[in-house]
């Protein structure tokens, strides 16, 4: 068991191969996610640390030696809204769901806060749980202490939404 056993399980393509579709990225993110869980790493006799995982048998391991899967550029989600985000008009082909539907502790509606967002705006993690990854207080920085608990349970709510995002495109052509 190494590295290269749970990339198999894990993350078994490259975000950047994943379909690009609201749902196919959300199903990819959950699934790398679940293999942080400390059965998924005890089995594959691996461990997480600064983002990566390295096996437990070479702790010595240098940075590059690692697989360093935590990143944007590691992420279907991330990769999904930078295509979209190339035609702004996509925006809101994505109409407004339930979860967007309701107000922010600022006061600002979902629908308004969309447009400030960047990439986020048509990522569906951002959208079920109204925070960016790069918040302070997000669920993909509390992984980063180790427990991905929070993470896993926001990509779940993130695939609602992105099967909502989906039939309600499909609904509006």
């Amino acid at each position: 068991m190494s590295v290269e056993t749970w990339k198999e399980e894990f993350y078994p393509k490259h975000a950047a191969a994943v379909e690009a579709s609201p749902v196919k990225c959300t199903q990819h993110s959950l699934r790398k996610w679940r293999g942080l869980l400390q059965a998924n790493l005890d089995a594959h006799e691996v461990q997480y640390t600064s983002r990566g995982i390295v096996d437990r048998v070479k702790p010595d391991q240098l940075p590059g030696q690692y697989f360093r899967v935590f990143t944007g550029f590691e992420c279907a989600l991330c990769l999904f809204a930078e295509g979209e985000e190339s035609s702004k008009e996509r925006l809101y082909s994505y109409p407004i769901t339930e979860a967007m539907d309701r107000e922010l502790p600022d006061g600002v509606l979902m629908e308004d806060h969309l447009e400030d967002q960047g990439l986020c705006a048509y990522c569906p993690l951002f959208r079920a749980n109204g925070v960016s990854c790069d918040d302070d207080d997000s669920p993909y920085v509390k992984a980063g202490y180790g427990d991905p608990t929070e993470m896993i349970e926001a990509l779940e709510l993130a695939l609602i939404e992105a099967r909502k995002m989906r039939r309600k495109r499909k609904k509006n052509g």
